[in-house]
């Protein structure tokens, strides 16, 4: 089966794309996830230290870097995406490289999620040829980039 609507005629004589609820489906969910992140991160004010801005949201402080002044993995995802919701991509770069580059998939992938919604179009396949051995490693190669940039960037001062 294609992953195109294909198109019939109605009674009418009218053209009509056919209506795929999965797919449809799919597209709501791609959609909330890559909306909501950015939705609720513009409505908070970044830490100008880049590593509080997720105690807005009721967040204890980050136990990692509270018991060994040490950032964890995800230390200035929230900030750097507050930054990016904002449209501030400098500074969000600056803060948190890797939750940067998430920011600018994020809205990408909304842009997609919403056209597949609008058209019915079917995101497996381009799911299916995203998620490839290489690419992981390239997303966990530039996490981990960020995570030392972070690391750097707290305890070096910089």
């Amino acid at each position: 089966m294609s992953s195109v609507q294909q198109p019939y005629m109605m009674p009418s004589g009218r053209l009509r794309l056919a209506f795929h609820w999965g797919r449809r489906c799919v597209a709501i969910i791609l959609l909330f996830a890559t909306t909501a992140p950015l939705v609720v991160t513009s409505g908070l004010r970044a830490d100008p230290l880049g590593l509080g801005t997720h105690r807005q949201l009721g967040l204890p402080t980050c136990g990692v870097y509270r018991s060994f002044a040490f950032p964890c993995f995800t230390c200035g995802y929230t900030t750097s995406l507050t930054h990016a919701a904002h449209g501030d991509l400098a500074s969000a770069f600056r803060v948190q490289p890797a939750a940067a580059v998430l920011a600018i998939i994020m809205a990408a992938g909304a842009i997609v999620a919403g056209y597949a919604l609008v058209f019915g179009i079917d995101l497996v396949p381009l799911a299916r040829w995203l998620w490839r051995p290489m690419l992981v490693w390239v997303v966990a190669g530039g996490c981990l980039g960020g995570w030392i940039y972070k690391i750097l960037m707290v305890n070096g001062g910089y």
